[in-house]
């Protein structure tokens, strides 16, 4: 019996992501207003089935892009100093989109800007959600390969970033990527999820070296 239940909670239905949710519910209104702290939250006020009404506030964010950057067989990552931890988090590439700007054209800028690399192959992998149940945040997920160093990194040109000034940029081997995962020393969880989701797109493979060298 335990292993019949084991093996229904691991398989998904071919229509289960498609289907409705359990509490049908309309979408009244969307708003977004600026707090007293600073961030921007939005409020939705939906209606069920039954006519109630409800309100969800939750956070409202920039879009942002995270890459998954491969140089023969490593992947490149950062370690960067979070505030909102306080600690380095090794973590992908990444950052906010500005306003008017195009997802892929940020891309490149992060990477130049982070890693002190641009690259000739560009490969679009996902758009994902970063947290849906408390913040309405998309991430564009990019492979880059094919990669060049730069003669020293690009200027973010934000004189405040100090966290960024102090990146050091981390050499993981693909193979050894979930052993790091697994022993708690990359715990970001959109870098987790866009290096698997990476995998599952055959942008690379974790277990194989993976195409494309830096030149140097």
């Amino acid at each position: 019996m335990g292993t019949d239940m084991e093996r229904a909670g691991t398989d998904i239905a071919a229509d289960q992501i498609a289907r409705p949710a359990p509490v049908p519910l309309r979408e009244l209104s969307r708003t977004v207003r600026r707090s007293e702290l600073g961030p921007r939250i939005g409020e939705a006020v939906l209606e069920t089935a039954d006519g109630e009404r409800l309100v969800r506030r939750f956070l409202h964010t920039p879009e942002v892009v995270a890459i998954v950057a491969v140089d023969g067989d490593d992947l490149l990552l950062i370690r960067e100093y979070r505030a909102a931890v306080g600690a380095p988090v090794v973590q992908l590439p990444m950052g906010k989109v500005p306003a008017g700007h195009a997802p892929l054209d940020q891309a490149k800028a992060e990477l130049a800007e982070e890693v002190g690399v641009e690259a000739a192959r560009w490969t679009g992998l996902a758009r994902l959600y970063s947290c849906p149940g408390w913040m309405d945040q998309v991430l564009h997920l990019f492979g880059a390969s094919q990669l060049t160093a730069l003669s020293r990194r690009a200027d973010s040109g934000d004189p405040d970033d100090i966290e960024e000034q102090g990146i050091e940029v981390v050499r993981v081997r693909l193979d050894r990527f979930p052993a790091e995962v697994a022993s708690g020393r990359i715990q970001d969880a959109r870098t987790i999820a866009g290096v698997y989701t990476a995998a599952a797109a055959g942008f690379l493979d974790l277990g194989r070296p993976a195409d494309g060298e830096a030149k140097h």
